[in-house]
């Protein structure tokens, strides 16, 4: 920021990094997918999305474009308590902004929703693009970020690098030379450098509670499949927290 980057803080409450931040989304607690998905509605809706990226490197992206068109930035108000210009401001500059990224916390994770909560993150940043070169990408700010880089290398038994499952044999032919697990043949490595993977972008709507004026914000119905992408300054900070009593579980 000495620099001159821009901070933009969502979080419930108002944690000291408001205080240097230029815009403070102060969301209600469990409603950072409405935020979110009013954000990607901005983007496509302005046309500021990345759409070589897009094509190149993701696969359902009409079905999220189909999803988050659903939510304006003036329901999203509604819904999180965020104004609706102060959504539309930050979603032009997340996405017109070369350099930008988005940190998060434990508190968007550790609750029923943080799955939603990453993959819409995960969405918003491939939709722009921003991802795979300096001052990008989507940053776990987790309390034990060597666990974090071990997952991102492949430590993690269930996943190879890039998060690539272990399961899909075309994966295990691209990076070793052959489908067959290592416990089945010799392991023999490729000659040739991976290709980078193609990214699953999936969003679904929230499920809202009826029989009120206004219903309480719950997490959406989990997708199949996607794929999280981690990867480094700063335009978005997500660190809010959700209990129970806001955002019942998928």
């Amino acid at each position: 920021m000495r620099k001159g980057a821009t901070l933009v803080v969502a979080d419930p409450r108002k944690i000291w990094l408001t205080k240097l931040a230029k815009r403070h989304l102060q969301l209600r607690p469990g409603s950072d997918v409405w935020l979110l998905n009013a954000m990607m509605h901005t983007i496509l809706e302005e046309g500021l999305q990345n759409e070589e990226y897009i094509r190149e490197t993701t696969d359902d992206f009409e079905a999220v474009r189909e999803i988050v068109m659903r939510y304006s930035p003036e329901d999203a108000e509604q819904i999180t308590g965020v104004p609706a210009d102060d959504i539309r401001a930050t979603a032009r500059e997340y996405a017109s902004e070369r350099h930008a990224a988005i940190f998060y916390t434990l508190g968007i994770t550790e609750h029923a929703c943080g799955v939603d909560n990453i993959w819409s993150l995960s969405n918003l940043v491939l939709m722009t693009g921003h991802l795979g070169y300096e001052s990008t990408g989507l940053n776990a700010l987790r309390g034990q970020n060597n666990v974090q880089g071990l997952n991102d290398s492949g430590a993690n038994p269930s996943y190879l690098p890039g998060y690539q499952s272990v399961d899909d044999p075309e994966i295990r032919r691209k990076l070793w030379g052959t489908s067959a697990m290592s416990h089945e043949s010799e392991y023999s490595p490729s000659r040739t450098s991976p290709s980078s993977p193609r990214h699953t972008a999936r969003m679904t709507p929230d499920r809202r509670s009826t029989g009120s004026a206004a219903p309480t914000p719950t997490c959406p119905v989990a997708p199949q499949s996607s794929q999280v992408l981690p990867t480094r300054r700063c335009c978005c900070s997500f660190g809010s927290s959700c209990f129970s009593s806001s955002c019942a579980p998928c």
